[in-house]
């Protein structure tokens, strides 16, 4: 979940996947919490469709099967793999379960610099602190930032391998 919720799940909104490229998205009243001002229209309750999620050295097949499946569930469509250390392979298509469009566009490259290229602006995502993660904020105070950004350009969210995240090196390719 992309936001500091503690690993529990808030209802922000249902999401209907009614075919390959149409999203329904329906607001569930009353449960919107306060990660962004839904009120603003730049800032809707779902602003990132051309939104593409990177993952960088992902070790395990599952994982990015999960991946795939979150992003469906979520109206997101592109997904990246950076210099993966495993393959996408049957485990990834049955924890992708419905998501399993995702994994047939994803795109593996090299490196992480290869993998953002067309990215505008690229977020990248880490639990630890010190070195380059001076500037880190939490996910509820970049939302905003990250919606109004995805509004007029390309954006990208990095994340790093399950066992040790995004090093100095990717993270200085990532502009928050």
């Amino acid at each position: 979940c992309m936001c500091a919720c503690s690993g529990v799940r808030p209802p922000f909104f249902t999401l209907q996947r009614t075919g390959l490229d149409k999203v329904t998205r329906n607001l569930v009243p009353g449960s919107i919490g306060n990660i962004c001002n839904w009120d603003d229209p730049e800032l809707n309750a779902f602003a990132l469709p051309d939104g593409t999620i990177v993952l960088v050295g992902t070790k395990y097949p599952g994982n990015i099967g999960s991946v795939a499946r979150a992003m469906w569930n979520m109206g997101l469509d592109h997904l990246r793999l950076a210099r993966p250390v495993c393959a996408i392979d049957e485990e990834s298509r049955r924890l992708a379960r419905s998501g399993d469009a995702v994994l047939a566009r994803a795109r593996v490259h090299r490196s992480l610099q290869a993998a953002l290229r067309g990215i505008r602006l690229t977020v990248g995502t880490t639990a630890k602190t010190g070195g380059y993660r001076r500037r880190a904020q939490t996910p509820r105070i970049m939302a905003p930032q990250i919606v109004a950004q995805a509004a007029r350009q390309k954006v990208a969210i990095v994340f790093g391998p399950e066992d040790t995240g995004l090093v100095d090196q990717d993270l200085r390719l990532c502009h928050m």
